[in-house]
């Protein structure tokens, strides 16, 4: 079960900060830049969150299987 708490964990943090990058999940109590890319490219390949590209480097928003959850919900 600690998986699922971890990719529910980096998708309420995404939540929160909008915008989620390896290296601020990383800095989450627990984690370190390899869990948080494996996680991030799960949650994203699975379409829970959306990669972009920052200049470079990925980013992750919240994705459209996630968001059709609640389709009446605006954030």
């Amino acid at each position: 079960m600690q998986s699922v708490s971890r990719a529910f964990f980096a998708i309420e943090l995404t939540r929160r900060v909008g915008r989620m990058t390896v290296a601020l999940l990383a800095q989450a109590p627990g984690w370190d830049k390899a869990s948080a890319s494996r996680y991030l490219a799960y949650l994203s390949r699975e379409g829970w969150l959306e990669k972009l590209s920052d200049k470079g480097y990925p980013t992750y928003v919240l994705g459209r299987k996630l968001l059709s959850l609640a389709p009446d919900f605006n954030l």
